[in-house]
């Protein structure tokens, strides 16, 4: 009798392991496609769209850099043309000096 009871149990207890497994299957059915419940590949694309974010603020530090030498750079051409304007001309007439050296 008890071994009658020990299997009524057994059986029992795979019922309620087989009804669970049952239930999870019917769940999953809502899920039409893979790529739904596809963790793997949606990581795979933050990871690289990280890596992308990551150059991209990189070469935007790059472009900063440059753009401030290339403001310095201009600054610098045109003071060095405010300079050569405001200097006296001296045509080759010595102790005359200004545009009208010549004159």
């Amino acid at each position: 009798m008890g071994d009658i009871a020990a299997l009524i149990s057994q059986l029992e207890k795979n019922r309620r392991t087989l009804a669970a497994q049952l239930d999870a299957l019917a769940k999953l059915e809502v899920f039409s496609d893979f790529e739904e419940i596809d963790w793997s590949t949606a990581a795979t694309e933050i990871a690289r769209l990280m890596e992308e974010k990551r150059h991209l603020e990189s070469a935007s530090d790059l472009l900063k850099q440059l753009s401030e030498k290339l403001k310095e750079a201009q600054a610098a051409l045109l003071a060095g043309e405010k300079s050569i304007k405001e200097k006296p001309v001296n045509w080759g007439h010595p102790g005359k000096t200004g545009s009208h050296a010549g004159t």
